[in-house]
């Protein structure tokens, strides 16, 4: 089968998956046809080496690296998302800012917060209220809204989107919320940084760009982003991260983890997590445990497998897939990429 051929097998097997993921393991296959040519190689004879194609995506398929009809959640961004982050983010102050607060004291059990390019920062305090400070042009440059139990900070406008000098201008907002209120927090953000840091509260982010620092120690985290680098230091129960690109860092008690990610560095530091998934694309993983313990399933299209023990001169290198058990601890470790390296180190 020539090299046509076979990528046009790819296209009609993969044509429901999503374009973005498509796109990476795609440049995987044409380096390697690419490479082989270099090395002599006839385009039958490297097709063979691959596999068949159909074969190929019902294993992606099970490994869960895509899914049909599947769609990264970042269309409420739009194509235009980075432009207008750029824009915001060079926009001149036409007014001296200054600091405006505003305190809620009704019952509140939901928070929605809507960036267009701030910076947002949630802690606890010992307060009832819940206090909101933000830097701006002018008062009533943040929406803030009660309606019932939910309360709405910020606003994403369609006219702002494509015409950001007509926003009014937000530097940044602190929200300070009673130090044991269960209440839900949801994000979106645009552009900008978001930090967080509160006990006992399920958290919802989805952002376009930005640094986002989850220190919080709660119930459960969704972090859904296109171009962030995600830092995580809280112990969360639950943890599902998915990401187009930028690097992930986690170190965390997290008793469950779920990575997601096309491209970008990720580094795990897992101390009592249960289960753990990384699925990536381009990504080198880095995995780093207290113990080896319990299952571990791992494998690399094109990369390479490398298991570190912590012992003198006894790091074992895999070929395409490791599948261990070290232990009988209730522990599962599950982790593929289809061109990054995987590594796994004791601490």
């Amino acid at each position: 089968m020539k090299q046509t051929e076979y990528l046009d097998l790819m296209d009609y097997y993969f044509r429901n998956a999503d374009p973005l993921v498509y796109e990476e393991i795609k440049k995987d296959f044409e380096d390697h046809f690419r490479q082989g040519i270099e090395d002599g190689k006839k385009e039958e004879e490297i097709a063979h080496e691959l596999g068949d194609p159909k074969e190929i995506f019902l294993e992606y398929k099970e490994e869960g690296i895509i899914e049909e009809n599947a769609r990264f959640d970042f269309s409420i961004f739009g194509t235009i998302f980075d432009e207008i982050g750029e824009k915001f983010s060079k926009k001149k102050k036409r007014n001296e800012l200054q600091n405006y607060s505003r305190n809620i004291p009704e019952q509140v059990h939901r928070i929605e917060i809507a960036s267009e390019g701030y910076n947002i920062k949630i802690r606890n305090h010992k307060e009832n209220s819940i206090s909101i400070h933000y830097l701006s042009e002018k008062s009533g440059d943040l929406p803030i809204q009660t309606k019932g139990s939910l309360l709405k900070i910020g606003s994403l406008e369609p006219n702002h989107l494509l015409n950001p000098s007509e926003a009014p201008y937000v530097k940044k907002a602190e929200i300070w919320i009673p130090e044991g209120n269960d209440m839900g927090i949801n994000i979106w953000s645009l552009s900008g940084n978001s930090d967080i840091d509160v006990l006992n509260n399920d958290i919802t982010l989805r952002a376009g760009k930005g640094e986002i620092l989850l220190r919080s120690k709660g119930r459960s985290a969704v972090i859904d982003a296109a171009l962030a680098n995600v830092k995580v230091r809280g112990d969360q129960k639950e943890i599902y991260i998915k990401t187009a690109a930028g690097n992930i860092d986690v170190n965390s008690r997290t008793a469950e983890m779920d990575i997601n990610t096309i491209s970008g560095k990720v580094q795990v530091r897992m101390l009592k997590s249960r289960e753990l998934k990384i699925r990536s694309i381009s990504s080198d993983i880095r995995l780093q445990m207290a113990e080896l313990e319990g299952k571990v399933k791992a494998s690399s299209m094109s990369g390479e497998i490398c298991i570190d023990k912590g012992i003198s001169d006894d790091v074992k290198k895999y070929g395409k897939s490791i599948e261990e058990k070290w232990s009988e601890e209730h522990r599962s470790i599950h982790m593929s990429s289809v061109s990054g390296n995987i590594s796994v180190e004791k601490l």
